[in-house]
């Protein structure tokens, strides 16, 4: 998977301090929705969404190279981003049989992206 930017990177310089920590916070949801995902092999229901633990979590983190959720936010951040994936999957793709295969990464990585977007947008209104 490609290398998220961290806040410092992408961000300019002068925002208030919680802009920086939720790009961050974002951006460490991500990686650790993606790995849960793609352990999943890129099929999840939102019941195995709201059976994923902390722990699975953290392994996750170690897998995709980012540190561990220190938050709540960021633990609720990463099943939301799974929650909505699943529920997209769901209403778009209720024919598809797991015998077809896993989705491939640069599709779970659109996703992802795109997920990301919407709830930005979300959140800004």
């Amino acid at each position: 998977m490609a290398e998220l930017p961290l806040a410092q990177d992408t961000l300019p310089p002068g925002l208030p301090q919680h802009v920086y920590e939720d790009h961050n916070r974002r951006r460490k949801a991500t990686a650790i929705a993606y790995d849960l995902l793609t352990a999943h092999m890129g099929r999840m229901l939102p019941s195995d969404v709201e059976r994923i633990t902390a722990r699975d979590m953290d392994v996750a983190a170690d897998r995709a190279g980012v540190e561990h959720p220190g938050s709540d936010a960021a633990r609720t951040l990463v099943r939301d981003l799974l929650r909505a994936y699943a529920t997209a999957q769901l209403t778009e793709d209720t024919a598809r049989t797991p015998e077809h295969g896993p989705q491939s990464g640069s599709e779970l990585t659109r996703a992802l992206v795109s997920l990301i977007e919407a709830i930005e947008q979300a959140v800004r209104k």
